[in-house]
């Protein structure tokens, strides 16, 4: 019996021992279990933070915005009263350049300290990963300098982990508690110095980015400045081309002005001469051929020399004939008169004034210039011209600059109607239409002060991609060597320089008409001309 009350003692004693153990070891797993969860819900926190600053990094790549971002999200985790982000420069003088505070504590952003508590060999101790963290100011060994520095800002407790980036310390981002002291865990610890360290990935981030930012716009800047350049290049380069040939042009002009008024000069005195002279020779003729009649009238038998003579001449004939040629040659003379005076008018010199001039007559002279070109010739019928001339009166301008537009209107109006008549012998099998070439002048008043002239020809007209282009400098649709692209620029900064306007209408197939318009400027234009 004994025995057995032992053994059963033992058993007890077994069995309580077996659940100690067993209490021991539920609650060694009870702390493990939330020490895991505790450490779970660390990881939790810190992965929804990170993932909270790393959106922001995405969303927005504005230094100021990300960084603002990063200290609200550590203030709110660590249930702290300030958190702050100090910048170091090169002399180690930091600036608070980002704050999240709660009230009622101190606002400390912008504000600039310089620690002359702060040893310099705390610096590279930062930047091997030194962490700072102070559960009570007053009750520490922080030197008492220091502690005045802190005891401005409210702080009672602090932690600080650096922020480093290439090699260098950036600055420092730091927690304060102001309310009482703190006692910092080491998980908390870590927590702040893994999210100073992704903010360091965002402030190196978000400099690129702005550092790239700036690149670019300093790239478009220049692009935008390249291209004025080009173009203000291009724009002179065409300026110059422009003017280069309207140089040329007008020396040209002025050089054939030149030639034409002295050749015109050389052939007036001759021709003068001659014509003349012609009213005398038909005077000579008559009485020689009177005293011829009078002889044959005396001697009806003349002596075999004299009949051998007139055996050889037709003298029946000259006598018939002669007046007509000396009536030819007074045509002639007469015609080589209106040439040379149209010349005269066509090439006269502008003066440096504007004076009153003759619509009509430029227009005539420029036609009588041009008629060899408008005459019929072999297989071509000519170009008829067309004129319906108004009652204008004299215009104020610069006459032969306005010969010059005439002349290359109308010569234009001439080239289209070749060009007709050579498409039509292409596509027509050598038959030709029956319309007529034909050009025509129209001069009118347009208003009180405005007269109208409408030069049109019934070409083949011009597409509209071609007519936007007529008045650009050096365009021209002829072949090389046949124009310069220059007549209808030059016409139309003529007109321009008239303070009038020159316009363009034309259609495929149907012709093309220039309207030019001018200014009148009646107070000194009393005289009107009459329609021809």
């Amino acid at each position: 019996m004994p025995i057995k009350a032992m053994d059963e003692f033992d058993f007890s004693m077994k069995q309580q021992q077996f659940y100690k153990q067993i209490q021991a070891l539920n609650a060694s797993l009870e702390q493990q279990v939330q020490e895991q969860t505790a450490e779970l819900r660390r990881s939790l926190v810190l992965a929804r933070v990170l993932k909270q600053i790393t959106d922001e990094i995405r969303s927005s790549l504005n230094p100021q915005t990300v960084l603002q971002t990063i200290v609200d999200e550590v203030r709110s985790l660590f249930d702290t009263d300030r958190v702050v982000m100090y910048r170091f420069d090169q002399d180690w003088v930091g600036e608070v350049i980002v704050e999240s505070v709660l009230e009622p504590w101190r606002r400390v952003l912008g504000n600039t300290y310089q620690d002359n508590c702060f040893p310099e060999e705390s610096g590279q101790q930062y930047l091997e990963g030194r962490v700072r963290a102070v559960d009570d100011v007053e009750a520490s060994d922080v030197a008492e300098c220091h502690k005045g520095l802190l005891r401005s800002m409210q702080v009672k407790a602090n932690l600080v982990v650096p922020i480093r980036m290439l090699g260098q310390v950036w600055g420092l981002l730091i927690a304060h508690e102001c309310r009482a002291p703190r006692h910092w865990e080491e998980f908390e610890i870590d927590l702040l110095q893994q999210l100073a360290d992704q903010a360091a990935i965002a402030i190196q981030q978000a400099e690129l980015y702005e550092q790239s930012c700036v690149a670019a716009a300093t790239a478009r800047a220049q692009a935008r400045q390249l291209e004025q350049t080009a173009d203000e290049l291009a724009q002179a380069l065409q300026d110059l081309q422009q003017a280069q040939g309207q140089l040329v042009q007008t020396e040209k002009m002025s050089s054939l002005g030149q030639l034409v008024a002295g050749v015109a000069h050389e052939i007036n005195n001759p021709v003068s001469f001659i014509y003349g002279n012609l009213s005398h020779a038909t005077s000579y003729a008559h009485d020689l051929f009177a005293v011829i009649a009078a002889y044959q009238a005396e001697c009806p038998q003349p002596s075999d020399r004299t009949q051998a003579v007139l055996d050889t001449v037709d003298l029946d004939f000259i006598k018939e004939d002669f007046p007509k040629i000396l009536g030819s040659m007074k045509v002639g003379s007469e015609r080589i008169r209106q040439i040379v005076l149209s010349l005269q008018n066509f090439s006269r010199a502008d003066q440096a004034q504007k004076k009153l001039a003759n619509i009509h007559e430029g227009i005539d002279n420029t036609l009588m210039i041009l008629q060899h070109r408008l005459k019929p010739n072999g297989a071509d019928a000519g170009i008829e011209i067309i004129k319906t001339y108004g009652d204008l009166p004299l215009v104020d301008c610069f006459a032969g600059q306005l010969n010059q537009v005439f002349m290359n209107l109308i010569s234009n109006a001439i080239d289209a109607l070749e060009e007709r008549v050579a498409c039509e012998l292409i596509t027509a099998g050598q038959q030709l239409e029956t319309r007529p070439n034909q050009i025509t002048i129209q001069t009118s008043i347009a208003s009180e002060s405005t007269i109208q002239i409408r030069i049109a020809d019934n070409g083949l007209g011009i597409t509209e991609e071609i007519r936007s282009h007529l008045f650009d400098p050096f365009f021209t649709t002829k072949p090389v060597g046949k124009g310069t692209g220059l007549g209808l620029a030059i016409s139309y900064q003529i007109i321009e320089r008239h303070g009038g306007t020159i316009t363009c209408n034309s259609q495929w197939g149907k012709g093309t008409e220039f309207c030019i318009e001018l200014p009148v400027h009646r107070q000194r234009c009393e005289s009107t001309l009459k329609p021809h």
